[in-house]
């Protein structure tokens, strides 16, 4: 793949409407989701410009604990809290420490590519990692943000939606414009109303 051509670039789990987005673009794609078991069933995804690596992003690397549930997909590097009234079923499997690497070095082991479209799907770190990709650059050639959020803080430490659109709007991002940062909002279609893709 050409350095010189736009990306999209998802980091998370991959749930329904983020998988949706990836099929949607015909660019080179970074899936960075540490979770083998949520592969399967995926295979729809990966073709020839379609990467997949398994790891975790943080906006500093080192060791954290990444917590897993009994509900695929709400796996997270913060322990869950208002998630378990949004799921009441919801429970902690286990827990266990990993390393994990910045998005900055996972892009620059590939080339240093431009981030055409970024799909963030941890909601725990939303404002940590955005706020870590802002200062680095990485966000400068951006057409299209979708961020996974809730109306309440669901993981500890998590930012709400009011406080993600705030900075989103603060840093150039418009809701509907198309200037150079676009702010989408996919609330309409939403699995879940509580747990949206912005």
């Amino acid at each position: 793949m050409s350095i010189t051509t736009p990306w999209l670039i998802h980091v998370g789990p991959l749930r329904s409407e983020s998988k949706a987005v990836i099929k949607s673009e015909r660019l080179p794609t970074l899936i960075l989701n540490p979770l083998k078991e949520e592969e399967e069933g995926n295979h729809a995804l990966v073709h020839a410009q379609r990467e997949h690596i398994n790891t975790l992003i943080a906006p500093q690397a080192g060791e954290a604990t990444h917590y897993h549930y009994n509900l695929p997909g709400f796996a997270s590097l913060m322990p869950a809290t208002g998630l378990k009234a949004l799921y009441p079923g919801l429970r902690e499997t286990h827990s266990q420490p990993v390393e994990t690497q910045t998005l900055f070095s996972v892009l620059s082991e590939h080339g240093e590519p431009t981030i055409a479209h970024l799909v963030l799907e941890q909601p725990e770190q939303a404002l940590e990692l955005l706020t870590a990709w802002q200062a680095e650059g990485l966000l400068e050639q951006l057409n299209t943000l979708y961020v996974r959020t809730s109306p309440e803080s669901l993981y500890e430490g998590m930012p709400n939606q009011a406080e993600l659109t705030a900075w989103c709007e603060r840093h150039g991002f418009e809701r509907h414009g198309f200037e150079r940062h676009r702010f989408e909002t996919g609330e309409t279609n939403a699995e879940d109303p509580e747990f949206p893709l912005l």
